[in-house]
């Protein structure tokens, strides 16, 4: 027969049991909390962030020496003036083989900084694999490294470095040098904040998705009194064209105040679609897909600044085509999937009014913009010279607002 001490004994103890398996699971869970942020991750997504903080923290260490935060400057502004489209970044491609700086054409002290941080000599046996492949890495992968707002700083005293890591992409951790030996690295939070304030590099891809301008139209300047316009002015429509003669249709100029794009993913890259109902086209077809204009690339110190597209919208608007659709997206990559708009567009064929719904194909990353519908009478009747539509006029042209961008539809003739 128990004791009263010895039941005492025995609930102390059962207590104690439960208390520790009730702290075991709940460390565990919180450990599960922890990692479950790697989970949507896909090895090949975890391994590029893994590359990109290992390139981050050699960034951070280097960039102490004056030479390599010089040729930083010197490399990104040099590839922005030469290439538009390109971002305010570098590839390490463009700098690491060799030791040769290819933009600049000359030696690469990055390189070499890099190449003596991590122990790699003219020796080949001296190399160990994990270094060696860090630099193949660096090469094949097509890693950057990106200075936003570079024009601000062309004689930077120091960087703070961070990387792209597949999850963040408005801020995450990265190093800063800190004391007056200019060894000890500091923790540090980047964001768009931070580098509007000092010079900030984010290790990563940047330019994998930007395209090179093509020249596929004639371009038309509709604020250039001697471009394309067969009235003479490019700058009102023809005297003699009237609502029943094809509209020739520009988009003219272009502003952004909402980046749609993460800080850590560097420059917005919009790009636009259209769609309207086929005049040729059986009417058993019901749908009709959009298609690209010309895109184009922007870096972030663009936000704000007026630019001149010149795209051709529309050459030829038909009377019969009662509508079509006008439709921005930031290009972030992902797999490419058609989606619906659900509205439609409309046109008349042998006599009758067809509508036609509208599908765009468009990246699963993909930030759309937006979309809007115009009525064939309605723009033209609308859209004249000086004609204030709500949100005022750019070059006479009445401003078109799309969730933080704008632009012009001039009618060329």
């Amino acid at each position: 027969m128990k004791t009263a001490n010895s039941k005492q004994q025995t609930a102390k103890l059962l207590v104690i049991v439960l208390f520790a398996l009730l702290t075991f699971n709940a460390c565990k869970k919180e450990e599960v909390l922890k990692q479950e942020p790697q989970t949507n991750l896909t090895a090949e997504q975890q391994h590029r962030a893994k590359i990109n903080q290992e390139a981050a923290l050699l960034m951070a260490k280097i960039v102490k020496d004056l030479a390599v935060r010089q040729e930083i400057y010197q490399s990104v502004r040099a590839i922005t003036s030469k290439h538009e489209w390109r971002d305010e970044a570098v590839y390490f491609k463009e700098i690491l083989p060799n030791k040769w700086n290819t933009i600049l054409d000359k030696p690469s002290k990055i390189a070499e900084a890099i190449y003596n941080e991590l122990g790699i000599t003219a020796n080949a046996n001296a190399r160990t694999l994990a270094t060696q492949t860090l630099i193949d890495e660096l090469v094949e992968n097509d890693v950057e490294f990106y200075f936003p707002y570079h024009e601000d700083y062309p004689t930077p005293e120091t960087f703070a470095v961070t990387y792209q890591d597949e999850i963040k992409e408005e801020e995450n951790d990265g190093w800063k040098i800190e004391g007056d030996d200019e060894e000890e690295l500091a923790a540090i939070l980047v964001n768009e904040t931070l580098a509007l304030q000092e010079p900030v590099l984010v290790i990563g891809q940047f330019d994998n998705n930007r395209i090179a301008p093509i020249e596929i139209y004639e371009e038309v300047d509709p604020y250039d009194p001697n471009s394309g316009s067969t009235s003479g002015s490019g700058t009102t429509t023809s005297s003699t064209s009237t609502i029943l003669d094809p509209m020739y249709v520009n988009l003219g100029r272009f502003k952004y105040t909402s980046d749609h794009e993460g800080f850590l993913m560097g420059g917005p890259e919009f790009r636009f679609y259209i769609a309207k109902a086929p005049l040729n086209i059986n009417n058993s077809n019901s749908t009709v897909n959009a298609s690209n204009l010309q895109g184009r690339n922007f870096s972030r110190k663009d936000k704000g600044k007026w630019f001149t597209l010149n795209y051709i919208w529309d050459h030829s608007w038909n009377i019969l085509e009662f509508n079509q659709v006008f439709g921005i997206y930031e290009d972030d990559g992902g797999l490419k999937e058609w989606i619906n708009l659900n509205i439609n567009v409309e046109a008349e064929i042998a006599g009758i009014r067809i509508p036609f719904s509208v599908n765009i194909n468009i990246g699963n990353k993909d930030d759309h913009v937006g979309h809007t519908t115009y009525d064939r009478i309605m723009f033209y009747n609308t859209n004249k010279l000086n004609s204030n539509l709500g949100n005022g006029t750019e070059q006479s042209w009445p401003i078109y607002n799309m969730n933080g961008v704008q632009f012009t539809l001039p009618i060329i003739y």
